[in-house]
């Protein structure tokens, strides 16, 4: 199928009107000069060696070049390959709490390690339906919209984590508000929820929404994560165990009450995580026995570019204009013009080739062949050493686990970046990979530098607030470590320091100590003891 990938250039199709009007214009003032010279004979004889079938000749020539410029311009292309897929599924989203409550590892080694794997082998399970991602803390945000790149949904699911989310604690009932915004609405069924939590809800108003969902069409199936024994949580500032607002250690419980009760409410099914295979296979099963509906997915489409046809032609046709003279003598070459129109033509036929090697990369590329890619970007950077072949060449380095290498593409392209958008990815896919690689100063540098020249890309700013934050988290730990050692040089020298008190000394110092504590404590009995206050749930 034929199209157009920027159908609003053909709009300059229209700039042949007022050419047309020009050439016009130039004609009428021709014939008026002549008219008001005088003597025909003696005008016939000065303009005998004038063709205006020649003039005429050389405007429809350029005519035609600008309207193959402009087509080339809208970037014709063809659909190749496979069109469309068509698969017979449902849009389903995945709620996944990445609350601190889910670094316990009362199921090893944390219920988030193991919620993300069952999403992992979810989406390799599901492979005929359209998946969306949402996370949610004490806060939910849609981390993916619906669509059937299964690869893109892995890329976020291995991304989730408490520190995606500002807002700390476990709201369920805006998870499931969250997700049910991310369907089509027109749609009242097709569509199922899979809310992956440990269930410590801290609002209400959950098993409500569930219910809402249902009515509007959406199936809602959870999967309780955790234990009823429950575990202490982390504290991701500290790394210790974190503490309620009374000093005591934070224990988390799975909630299977609430979690079967928001299934019963959306018609699904509750299942307690005892192992990955066996959670996959009852959230199959529940996908299974609904009603399913073709879903046709053209994210893979690909195309073959035209635009180096009309684009060839028409520098020649301006060639053959430079070549058309209005004059009855033979005709002459402008032997500069023409060179350098030769110039661009090579170059645009160079352009062309290097293009042809960038689709065979992108199409290895979308199969996961990523040293085969690579090879293919190369050889297009080698023919055109552009920023498209070079940042795609980065991509696939990343892909194939070649940090090193992806690093020097994206530099290149940087250098060969014809705007500031174009090198504010390359920055920014240079911060991924440097903070996958634990190179944090880099990769800051790497985030500010695409800040800069994307002001209000918001995944590069969300990525750097992590990377500060982790920089500030290893500076503590380096403190610390700094510490450490005088701490325990000085514990040490106390152990080793002889006590300088007799033994008659030491036992009236002891006795005056006892006395103290029988004082604090009949003290204490004698007051009321003050109500405590409820603890903040961040957790």
């Amino acid at each position: 199928m034929f199209s157009f990938q920027h159908p609003h250039f053909l709009w300059l199709l229209f700039l042949v009107l007022p050419l047309a009007a020009l050439y016009r214009y130039a004609v009428l003032k021709k014939q008026r000069i002549a008219t008001n010279m005088g003597d025909p004979a003696l005008i016939q004889e000065l303009t005998k060696s004038y063709l205006p079938s020649r003039y005429r000749a050389k405007f429809i020539v350029l005519v035609v070049a600008l309207v193959l410029m402009v087509i080339a311009l809208a970037h014709p292309r063809k659909a190749g390959g496979s069109v469309k897929v068509v698969r017979s599924g449902i849009d389903l989203v995945i709620a996944l709490d990445v609350s601190n409550s889910m670094l316990a590892e009362d199921v090893t080694p944390t219920r988030l390690d193991r919620a993300r794997q069952v999403m992992y082998r979810l989406v390799d399970k599901l492979e005929n339906h359209r998946i969306a991602i949402v996370v949610f803390a004490g806060k939910a945000y849609l981390q993916m919209p619906l669509t059937a790149d299964h690869s893109a949904a892995k890329m976020y699911i291995n991304a989730a984590s408490p520190a995606l989310v500002t807002v700390q604690g476990t709201a369920l009932a805006e998870a499931l508000k969250r997700s049910s915004q991310a369907f089509n609405n027109k749609e009242k069924k097709y569509r199922a929820v899979i809310l992956i939590s440990d269930g410590e809800d801290h609002d209400e108003g959950a098993v409500t929404q569930a219910e809402e969902m249902f009515q509007s069409g959406i199936i809602v199936n959870t999967i309780g994560i955790g234990s009823t024994k429950g575990a202490v949580v982390k504290d991701l500032k500290t790394g210790g165990i974190k503490n309620d607002a009374s000093g005591n250690p934070v224990v988390s419980i799975l909630n299977e009450e609430v979690l079967q009760k928001i299934a019963l409410a959306g018609n699904g099914n509750y299942h307690f995580f005892s192992e990955t295979d066996a959670a996959v296979r009852a959230m199959e099963d529940a996908i299974s026995k609904m009603e399913q509906r073709d879903i046709v997915d053209e994210s893979n489409r690909v195309y073959q570019s035209l635009y180096m046809y009309p684009l060839c032609l028409a520098l020649l046709l301006l060639l053959i204009e430079m070549m058309i003279t209005d004059k009855r003598k033979i005709p002459t070459v402008s032997v500069k013009p023409a060179f350098t129109v030769l110039l661009l033509l090579f170059a645009f036929v160079s352009q062309a080739q290097s293009m042809k090697f960038v689709e065979e990369g992108n199409k290895l590329f979308e199969e996961g062949k990523y040293e085969e890619a690579v090879k293919q970007y190369d050889q297009a950077a080698k023919i055109k050493p552009g920023f498209i072949p070079l940042y795609n060449q980065g991509n696939a380095l990343f892909k194939n686990k070649q940090p090193e290498e992806a690093l020097s593409a994206y530099r290149a392209a940087i250098e060969k970046a014809n705007t500031p958008a174009q090198k504010a990815l390359a920055w920014y896919n240079s911060g991924v990979v440097l903070q996958q690689s634990d190179k944090l100063d880099e990769c800051i540098a790497a985030y500010k530098e695409a800040l800069k020249l994307a002001p209000d890309d918001a995944e590069a700013r969300h990525n750097l607030q992590k990377a500060l934050k982790e920089k500030r988290k290893q500076q503590q730990q380096q403190e610390q470590q700094k510490q450490q050692p005088q701490k325990n040089q000085q514990q040490q020298q106390q152990k080793q320091s002889p006590s300088k008190l007799t033994k008659k000394e030491a036992e009236t110092k002891l006795r005056a100590l006892q006395q103290q504590e029988r004082n604090l404590q009949d003290k204490l009995r004698k007051q009321e003891p003050a109500p405590a206050s409820l603890p903040e749930k961040d957790w």
